[in-house]
């Protein structure tokens, strides 16, 4: 399989022949009704593509760390997962507090961020184990509108939420275990 499809490009464009061009190759309509989406949200250079190819086994391009830390993954890619029952499509998200993205960062992350809830009906939140409990860590702003949101839509179908903790230590698993 392909790297996947990218959905929305990193100005916010929607690409809707590619959308359409998607929906064909992957037999999209036959599914009916018996599909998921899955999406992962978080922080850039955390994982997030290498997560979803080892998961899902798509394959979305990964970060080369031995080039160097830098962003991969540039607005929202969706892909296939083939060996998943039922039809579940998975999107890869563009990390959040990019040093690329400047000061549009905060309205793009915000507006990627209420479509991966309105959408996914799992929502994987990547974050990094050493930002936990931290007024400014990197993933506060993105925590901050996944709980506004979540707040609001008590009415609404249920989302899944999972939270993944990143690198983690023998000494985070004993305070997480005795905060829980």
């Amino acid at each position: 399989m392909e790297e996947g499809m990218q959905l929305i490009d990193e100005n916010g464009n929607f690409n809707v022949d590619g959308l359409q061009d998607f929906v064909t190759a992957t037999e999209f309509a036959q599914s009916g009704l018996s599909y998921a989406i899955v999406a992962i949200i978080g922080s850039q250079s955390s994982g997030k593509s290498t997560l979803l190819n080892q998961t899902f086994h798509t394959k979305f391009k990964e970060m080369d760390a031995y080039n160097g830390r830098s962003q991969t993954t540039k607005g929202i890619w969706i892909a296939k997962c083939s060996d998943i029952d039922p039809f579940t499509i998975v999107m890869d998200f563009e990390g959040t507090d990019s040093n690329q993205r400047g000061e549009d960062d905060a309205a793009f992350e915000r507006q990627s961020t209420l479509f991966a809830l309105e959408i996914a009906d799992v929502v994987l939140i990547n974050m990094w184990c050493k930002d936990i409990g931290l007024e400014h860590a990197a993933s506060r702003p993105l925590l901050k509108t996944v709980f506004q949101v979540i707040k609001r839509s008590f009415k609404q179908p249920k989302k899944t939420l999972l939270f993944v903790i990143r690198d983690h230590t023998k000494v985070w698993t004993c305070f997480l275990r005795s905060i829980l």
